[in-house]
């Protein structure tokens, strides 16, 4: 067994002796490297990066007498012995992401809102994901992997992360969100550690945070509308009349509400009142409530206001008119139907009495 070797040395075995008796046989050798214990098939015989050579050199000797007093001794059929070389070699990888994160100062996230991020770079190896964009779900973007190898460790990568601005948005600014235009540069610098990794530790210059900051100059006007009572009738004219400032004048009619509601977006701050119009169901009591004094609501730049209104119909008692649609205009209060019916009663009566009378006298 040989001494350990580094890179290009060679190792001789100690002399091995020949006499007479072994003129006319063969000697087989095994010539192999002594792999660690972790180096196996299952691994294609490689530990912390190195590959080991596994193969197996056989080296024939056959020794033969001259006839003048030597032998002479062939390898493998040739006067000469080859030095056989086993060649391991070194491979090291790794790989390096970067992140950011998406902040929206202002209001709540919302389902549909999308911000996208890209990373350049000029002369260094690109990630596979070279964009990506924040949601609601995920606020993190990851930016990777890069795929490094020997031949990156001790070079010096520069990469630039950057929000994209959409291109309709004037001076950085859409749908009420003022966009974070700031950049943030990454630089690695990977390292080889021996053992078959490649490490890279991002190191950035500037805030991994964007932050959007949403920031509305107008606001927004949500009608509700409620039922109550004995009847939920909508009567077919039913309508709402909004006024506000700058002579903001809008009539809506209740067939326009979805699911009962109708909003009112980018409208400027100020006073607004809302008037609800033909409300009234024929044969019903209506009393109407609204959440708002005299429907009147101040409206703030980035906020929603609601009004509210709610109809209750209920059946009015029953009561006897006091004029009666078809009573005569003599200037005679008195009801006639009733003084009609109590003279026939009186009539009735006195005849009664009266045959009574003649049967007493007949009898």
């Amino acid at each position: 067994t040989s001494t350990a070797l580094k890179q290009g040395e060679s190792y001789t075995f100690e002399a091995i002796s020949y006499d007479l008796d072994d003129a006319g046989k063969t000697f087989t050798y095994k010539i192999r490297e002594a792999l660690p214990e972790k180096a196996t098939k299952e691994n294609g015989y490689t530990v912390d990066g190195v590959t080991y050579d596994n193969h197996v050199e056989t080296v024939k000797v056959k020794v033969e007498n001259t006839g003048d007093g030597t032998l002479k001794v062939t390898y493998n059929g040739k006067d000469k012995f080859t030095t056989p070389e086993f060649s391991n070699s070194y491979e090291s990888k790794g790989e390096a992401s970067f992140k950011v994160t998406k902040v929206l100062e202002g209001r709540k996230w919302d389902d549909s809102d999308t911000f996208t991020f890209t990373i350049t770079g000029k002369d260094v190896p690109m990630p596979k994901v070279i964009k990506g964009t924040a949601t609601k779900a995920s606020k993190e973007v990851v930016f990777g992997p890069v795929e490094l190898t020997m031949d990156d460790v001790g070079k010096t990568y520069v990469y630039t992360i950057a929000e994209e601005i959409p291109s309709d948005a004037k001076d950085k600014v859409k749908d009420g969100i003022t966009y974070d235009d700031h950049k943030v540069t990454v630089t690695i610098k990977p390292l080889d550690d021996g053992k078959g990794n490649i490490t890279a530790k991002p190191v950035y210059k500037g805030e991994t945070k964007f932050v959007n900051k949403f920031e509305r100059d107008k606001g927004g006007l949500e009608i509700i509308k409620y039922f109550t009572g004995k009847t939920v009738k909508v009567p077919e004219k039913l309508s709402f009349t909004v006024t506000g400032p700058g002579g903001f004048n809008k009539t809506i009619l209740y067939s326009e509400f979805i699911n009962g509601k109708y909003v009112f977006t980018d409208i400027e701050p100020g006073t607004y009142k809302v008037t609800e119009k033909n409300a009234d169901v024929k044969g019903y009591t209506l009393t109407t409530t609204c959440s708002v004094k005299n429907g009147s609501i101040e409206i703030a730049a980035g906020k929603m206001g609601t009004v509210k209104f709610t109809n209750n119909n209920d059946t009015p008692p029953k009561t006897l008119p006091d004029t009666p649609p078809n009573s005569p205009k003599t200037g005679d209060e008195s009801n006639p139907g009733l003084m009609l019916a109590l003279m026939l009663g009186s009539l009735l009566v006195g005849f009664i009495t009266l045959r009574k009378r003649r049967r007493r006298k007949a009898g």
